[in-house]
């Protein structure tokens, strides 16, 4: 079913992006108030027709997962979710916080001192609404449907490793851009590209391995406790820092990115050491999770 669901929304998308593109252009020149989409790159076009068929097909997976209802993706009334969501945004926080303190203090990055307070605030109030959106988006997509179906027909360690793998091969799609004559096999030209990063052994090692750590993070605390809540605040804590670290650092002259990572913080192996050190702390609190 996941199999299925990922072909729908990426062959359809590559086939759909080129007509959806021209017409675009043709709105652009009939309509003048609308001239400002015929300025949208393909590779938006793309991107955004994955997200909207993504959308439209996660109801036909859910129902084919057996997920249907709230409490089966995880969100069931707690009369602790207010205090697992603060706990597990405390425990992301400060997890990727020992990440970026220890680049700052060897160098690998240095403070932007530029900043005026109306944008420090600015910029704190979009982090913590894309912190909000995306831990409850993500979450409810990859460990509610994805995990929480998929244990339904496996056992869940299998189920685990298959839906974070899945998680971080998305999260690994490469920004892209064209530039020649769009027809219709030009949404498999820019699928190819988004797919380049896996091509290359040193963006796979350690970025999607720390990709698919963190979904195996998240995938077992909501195991753990059977509900999102933890998770929610956990990625939530993890979000606000990655729209964060680059905000306020910028590289430093010490090198060794392969080890320290880049302004997206969790692209080097020091972030893969801190978020293993995390799962190895999470199976230590609870070595048995709670059974399906």
């Amino acid at each position: 079913m996941v199999a299925l669901y990922l072909l729908i929304i990426f062959l359809g998308s590559a086939l759909a992006a080129p007509w959806l593109y021209k017409l675009l252009q043709a709105l652009a020149k009939a309509v003048p108030a609308l001239s400002g989409l015929a300025e949208t790159p393909f590779p938006r076009v793309m991107n955004r027709t994955l997200m909207v068929l993504g959308a439209l097909a996660l109801w036909p997976l859910a129902r084919g997962l057996g997920v249907g209802s709230w409490r089966e993706i995880g969100l069931s009334k707690s009369a602790t979710a207010c205090r697992d969501m603060t706990v597990g945004f405390l425990f992301g926080l400060g997890s990727l916080a020992c990440v970026a303190a220890a680049a700052l203090v060897y160098g690998a990055r240095g403070w932007v001192a530029e900043r005026t307070a109306m944008e420090i605030l600015r910029h704190l109030a979009n982090a913590a609404s894309a912190a909000i959106a995306v831990s409850l988006i993500e979450e409810i997509f990859f460990r509610g449907l994805f995990f929480g179906g998929l244990r339904k027909s496996m056992h869940w360690p299998l189920a685990l490793g298959l839906s974070s793998l899945i998680y971080a091969g998305v999260h690994f799609l490469q920004r892209t851009q064209f530039a020649g004559v769009v027809e219709w096999t030009s949404g498999f030209v820019v699928l190819g590209s988004m797919l380049r990063g896996f091509g290359d052994v040193g963006m796979v090692f350690p970025g999607f391995l720390n990709l698919a750590v963190a979904g195996a993070l998240l995938a077992l605390a909501y195991q753990w406790t059977g509900a999102l809540y933890f998770s929610i605040g956990l990625h939530a804590g993890w979000v606000f820092w990655l729209k964060s670290y680059g905000f306020f650092s910028k590289e430093g002259t010490s090198g060794h990115l392969w080890f320290w990572g880049t302004g997206k913080l969790i692209d080097g192996f020091l972030a893969l050491v801190v978020l293993s050190v995390m799962l190895c702390l999470l199976l230590r609190i609870r070595p048995v999770p709670k059974p399906d």
